[in-house]
């Protein structure tokens, strides 16, 4: 059971600096002698420590070498129950608990979404005013005055809060991960004197103590809880990974899910101002607070939601919805509903574009659904690789010219209303603002410079389907 000569000087001294503590670890004690008996023994003396003898400390009296030996024996005994807490018996509440009363410390665990869910407190009130979980106007407030707030997210080791500033307390962090997922957050609320080497020292036992705990408690609750495992399974559906659909399977059945039940996917990104990807975690956890059947994850700078609609049927859905991206000003793009769980990657990207060419179309609403801007993307796709007039069939291209010529569109606006009103005479003229007689003259017109045949279904097609793209242009 190692110790180190910082953290014993620490305990002796609390909140006292003792000359240049020693950065030598050992596992016994021994009052000085002669003929020392090995490198893992911390010599403690009375007198003067010989400059020979790194490996030696000097206390006060031998009183004191006494109580280091007290100091000692109480350590190694702390460690090792805080060990069998964490690795045998898994109680994360009582090792805080230990790690509080040893060090006269106050412990918090934060969850990914802002919810101080674990503490020990005991010896500072400021730490039981953070207890709860934070409003989104207090975390875009952290993300407002330290733009790199999201950076310590992904840093490891123990770190100061360089903000946190109460009366008589300093606040450390430590990060907890599984591989590259954060799970969470351990704070330390310590007295402003007790900074020490030692004191960090023992604060990193306790850490790396703590997330073994964490970590295990983690990987037994996505075995046992269906939410937590599909949460990261939808991760991997979303990153292209490969998936066992055996494990995906029991998943969905453990949530009373199938794998073939209705699904849809709706694609939520911010406007106005960024977002990190703890915050987007926040908001994740709320849309799943307000739609149960309902699983959502953040990529990148957006969040991906799959709903089951064979589950939820609840009328007010679209309306929740809304007030949500009201509120949190996201936009949303909304996918066609779908079958099979395991097509839903195309339904992302279905719910991407709907998002995508609403917002071309019409920047003032906050939901698109696909099945409205089908045309617009289809319009989008065919573009690409060609000018709208290559795809226009001969007929179309005369009036197209005839209009450039005679730089008048009134032929070519006339044959879009024509088409667009189902060829209904009547209705196309009263969108033009014309008398059907005008409306007729224009169309002998048209006929006189080329045939079109309304009747001839593919070339009706081409040509309403060039006609949407050239005004969607305009």
């Amino acid at each position: 059971m190692e110790m180190s000569c910082a953290m014993l000087v620490e305990l002796l001294y609390p909140g006292e600096i003792l000359g240049d503590s020693e950065e030598f670890r050992f596992s016994k004690l021994q009052i000085l002698l002669d003929n020392p008996e090995d490198g893992n023994t911390l010599y403690l003396t009375d007198q003067d420590v010989p400059t020979e003898r790194p490996n030696a400390l000097k206390l006060e009296s031998m009183h004191e070498i006494n109580r280091a030996f007290d100091v000692f024996q109480s350590f190694c005994q702390w460690r090792e129950q805080l060990w069998q807490l964490a690795l045998v018996e898994h109680d994360l509440k009582q090792l805080l608990e230990l790690a509080s009363s040893f060090l006269q410390c106050d412990l918090g665990i934060v969850s990914p979404d802002y919810w101080i869910d674990m503490y020990a407190v005991h010896h500072f009130q400021e730490m039981r005013s953070m207890l709860g979980k934070m409003s989104v106007g207090d975390i875009e407030m952290l993300y407002e005055t330290n733009p790199s707030f999201d950076d310590t997210y992904k840093s490891r080791g123990i770190h100061e809060y360089p903000e946190y500033d109460p009366p008589n307390a300093s606040m450390f962090y430590c990060n907890f991960f599984q591989e590259s997922l954060f799970l969470g957050r351990l704070l330390f609320l310590i007295s402003k004197d007790r900074t020490s080497m030692g004191m960090r020292q023992m604060m990193e036992i306790v850490c790396e103590a703590a997330e073994q705990c964490y970590r295990y408690l983690y990987l037994h609750r996505l075995d046992q809880h269906s939410e937590y495992k599909i949460y990261d399974l939808w991760k991997s559906i979303l990153k292209d990974e490969d998936v066992d659909r055996s494990e995906l399977t029991r998943c969905l059945g453990r949530r009373e899910w199938k794998a073939d039940d209705k699904y849809q996917v709706f694609y939520l990104k911010p406007i106005g101002y960024g977002q990190s990807i703890q915050t987007l975690k926040y908001y994740a956890v709320q849309i799943e607070s307000m739609l149960p059947e309902t699983v959502a994850a953040e990529i990148d700078d957006g969040l991906y939601c799959l709903r089951n609609l064979s589950k939820d049927q609840a009328d007010d859905y679209h309306q929740q919805l809304v007030m949500f991206l009201r509120e949190n000003l996201f936009r949303a793009g909304i996918s066609n509903p779908f079958h099979s769980i395991f097509n839903s990657k195309r339904y992302c990207f279905q719910a991407e574009e709907a998002l995508r060419c609403g917002t071309k179309q019409d920047s003032s609403l906050w939901r698109y659904a696909f099945s409205d801007y089908a045309l617009d993307y289809i319009i989008d796709c065919y573009m690409e690789q060609f000018p709208v007039l290559d795809y226009c069939p001969e007929n179309l291209r005369t009036i197209i010219e005839y209009g450039k010529s005679n730089r008048d569109n009134t032929l070519l606006d006339t044959l879009y209303e024509y088409y667009a009103n189902q060829f209904q005479v009547q209705a196309a003229a009263d969108k033009l603002f014309i008398h059907r007689t005008t409306f007729f003259y224009r169309m002998n017109k048209i006929q006189s410079l080329a045939s079109f045949h309304p009747d001839d279904l593919r070339e009706t097609s081409q040509i309403m389907l060039a006609l949407y793209a050239l005004k969607s242009k305009q």
